[in-house]
């Protein structure tokens, strides 16, 4: 009888260990200096997210003026953190590759660095690229070496000869983006708030008076008119654009109580009207 009553403790015993094991962490608050975390708790459950902006002066290690973080089993997917809005992160050479920053994986304002191209390619531009005030100026491009085979009259697959910008005349219009640099050998495009690049930011000018090819800047925002979709518990009215990957809160008419609004790939989400702990809890759909 004895034996029988250890070995049913053992059991629940195992039992609650392999619970226990199987359970995923959650996480503490991660430290953050010079900006601040939404929502902002001490410990944060898994699978739960927070998104993170930074004080002025500072900017996300990304192209964006926030970015987001997920808990998962005890660990966050990326820790947040919040850098000199003067410094640059690693330029992205295709083909190439640049010295590393004594500095860690940033490089302070002003900068210079030199560009090596692969085995195989060879700088159409300089061969240095320099950081100004959190942008690389004047970044070279690596592009296929040239042979004897491709200088051949007639041949279809000689490498592009690029010349002077002024060349090829008036800049090319990209709708909803704009020239944020001009070099003696290259434009450099932006696309309007709301919006986002695809394509290549640099367009160059080829020998023969054409332009390389052109990026285009697609919609990348969600768009509420409260005052068509208004929900009558709502006090926002008019109408918001949120950048796609935003989140926004908009009051309601109790105290405390507000709706939460996500746009992602385009489409927002706009959730119930819920009192400020069932949304720091994640229970409010």
């Amino acid at each position: 009888m004895f034996l029988g009553s250890l070995g049913f403790v053992l059991v629940l015993s195992y039992a609650g260990e392999l619970h226990a094991q199987s359970s995923p962490k959650d996480c503490q608050a991660p430290q953050l200096e010079g900006g601040f975390l939404l929502p902002q708790l001490e410990i944060y459950s898994h699978g739960s997210r927070l998104a993170y902006a930074c004080n002025t002066g500072y900017r996300p290690p990304v192209e964006s003026w926030w970015d987001t973080s997920e808990c998962f089993n005890g660990s966050w997917t990326h820790t947040p953190q919040c850098i000199d809005e003067n410094a640059c992160l690693p330029p992205n050479i295709p083909n190439g590759k640049c010295d590393p920053s004594p500095e860690g994986s940033l490089y302070n304002d002003g900068s210079v660095v030199r560009i090596k191209c692969d085995e195989g390619y060879e700088h159409k531009l300089s061969a240095t690229a320099t950081c100004q005030k959190g942008a690389w100026s004047d970044l070279p491009s690596c592009e296929r070496a040239s042979t004897t085979s491709d200088m051949t009259d007639g041949d279809s697959t000689r490498s592009p000869i690029f010349i002077a910008v002024d060349n090829c005349g008036s800049h090319p219009h990209i709708p909803n983006g704009d020239v944020v640099q001009k070099s003696a050998m290259f434009l450099r495009y932006e696309c309007s708030a709301f919006y986002k690049m695809i394509g290549p930011k640099t367009v160059m000018c080829y020998s023969d008076g054409t332009w390389s090819p052109l990026p285009t800047c697609k919609e990348a925002f969600c768009k509420v008119d409260f005052d068509v979709d208004k929900s009558s518990f709502i006090q926002e009215s008019g109408v918001i654009f949120l950048k796609e990957g935003e989140v926004r809160r908009v009051q309601c008419i109790l105290p405390r109580y507000f709706s939460q609004i996500t746009c992602m790939n385009g489409k927002e989400r706009v959730t119930q009207c819920c009192h400020f702990w069932d949304h720091e809890n994640q229970r409010c759909s």
